[in-house]
């Protein structure tokens, strides 16, 4: 059975946001948790070294192996190969959806600062254009700040669709999809696929 693995992202001891395992020793995030804004400004670039928590007492330090790549492209995703394997189970598959998710109910998991947990937002995908996903969280659901889930999978029955990027407001965040990702990086570490969900899948799936 496929399991998630979500945990926090560190760098130099912050915590920055959320990932998680794409492969047992390879976590999926934002580039933005990994790299400063500033630090683009420069012309000279390298690897980050970057420590994955999943418990209080469990930290795994990782290297970026795509930052060079997801800059020049200007993609906001990035991966980290661990110095130890997490999970000998597969983990859930990433899907670059072939046909209209709009409507579908979805579930986020990340590490909002607010709730200093690790907490399962439930959201609606509203609009899904080539580089964004828009999900608009239930009302009880709903934070005032999303501080800390950027990086966090969107997840629809055990498949990620995209990974949060920003918040517009205290009812919508944005996410990049699975599909653009797939389109724009290489992954030759990691493994995507290509699914059609019926319509029915939709109907009946609403949040």
């Amino acid at each position: 059975m496929r399991k998630i693995v979500i945990g926090q992202i560190f760098r130099d001891g912050k915590v920055m946001g959320t990932g998680f395992l794409v492969k047992p020793d390879i976590v999926m995030t934002v580039k933005h948790n990994v790299v400063t804004a500033d630090e683009l400004i420069t012309d000279e670039f390298e690897e980050k070294e970057i420590v994955f928590r999943i418990e209080d007492n469990d930290k795994v330090v990782g290297k970026t192996i795509n930052l060079l790549e997801a800059i020049e492209k200007g993609i906001d995703c990035v991966f980290i190969r661990l110095n130890e394997v997490l999970s000998e189970t597969e983990m859930y598959d990433l899907i670059d959806v072939k046909n209209e998710i709009a409507g579908v109910g979805c579930q986020i998991i990340g590490f909002p600062k607010l709730t200093s947990q690790k907490t399962t937002i439930l959201a609606t995908i509203t609009n899904t254009q080539e580089k964004r996903l828009i999900v608009n969280i239930k009302t009880e659901n709903q934070l005032e700040n999303y501080e800390g889930v950027s990086g966090a999978p969107v997840i629809v029955l055990g498949n990620i669709l995209g990974v949060i990027i920003k918040q517009e407001n205290s009812k919508r965040l944005e996410a990049l999809p699975i599909k653009y990702i797939n389109k724009v990086l290489k992954c030759e570490k990691i493994s995507i696929k290509k699914r059609k969900f019926l319509l029915v899948f939709r109907r009946k799936h609403l949040v």
